[in-house]
């Protein structure tokens, strides 16, 4: 039997639109928000899937690691 990810799916539909448009601060390609958004939720599950309480700090985590992401992206095209 897999093991569940239904605190991953609640996640995603909470908070979707709200760090998509916490990252439009940082991007303004609708592209490059859905990559940072993919590969921020990408993160946090890797981190959070074999963690037994998933309910104290995933929003937080999301919203760092997606700024985080923002930022190497922009600093990346600087150079």
């Amino acid at each position: 039997m897999a093991p569940s990810n239904e605190w991953f799916d609640a996640l995603v539909q909470e908070t979707r639109d709200a760090v998509a448009g916490y990252l439009r601060q940082y991007l303004s390609s609708p592209e490059d928000i859905k990559d940072v958004l993919q590969e921020a939720y990408l993160n946090v599950y890797c981190t959070l899937r074999n963690k037994q309480d998933k309910q104290h700090m995933p929003r937080a985590l999301l919203y760092t690691t997606a700024r985080n992401i923002a930022l190497s992206r922009l600093r990346h095209r600087q150079v």
